[in-house]
Order: C-alpha cells, then structure tokens, then sequence
C-alpha cells in the first residue's frame, strides 16, 4: 500500500482509514476509484452501498462534484 492524499492505495483502489473518517461521509474502510474523465465509484461495505458516477467530461471544471455527490447520497441513506 501507498499513502495517497493522505489515504492507503493498492491494488487499484482507495481506501478510507480511520484517520481520513471525517473528512466525508461514509464508513471506515470504504473504497474507490476515479477515473481520468471524471469517473468514479465507491463502495462502502458497511452500509452495503455501491455508487457510480458517469461522467465523461475532461478537462472538468468542477472538482467538487464527487464530493458533493457523496454528501447527497448518504444524507439519502438518513432520510
């Protein structure tokens, strides 16, 4: 594993560590990936939630985006 970000990244993919908890929402060993064109999914095994973002936009204008995104879909999961 690599430290990326501040988060471990191996194999493909990024995984949230205890320390990274909040600075998003989500789970303590949650993953993802992203995409050059703005793609991007993570999974998140503790809520048994898998999400995919589409997008295929380059160069993008709005990193906040995914971010965003992420806020939304687990304020749904609250609702």
């Amino acid at each position: 594993l690599r430290i990326w970000g501040g988060a471990p990244f191996g194999l493909g993919f990024r995984l949230r560590s205890e320390e990274q908890k909040h600075l998003a929402p989500g789970s303590v060993g949650n993953y993802s990936w992203g995409g050059i064109y703005n793609t991007k999914y993570w999974l998140d095994p503790k809520e048994d939630l898998t999400a995919v973002i589409m997008l295929q936009i380059y160069p993008f204008a709005h990193p906040e985006f995914h971010d965003k995104m992420q806020v939304l879909v687990y304020q749904a999961l609250v609702e």
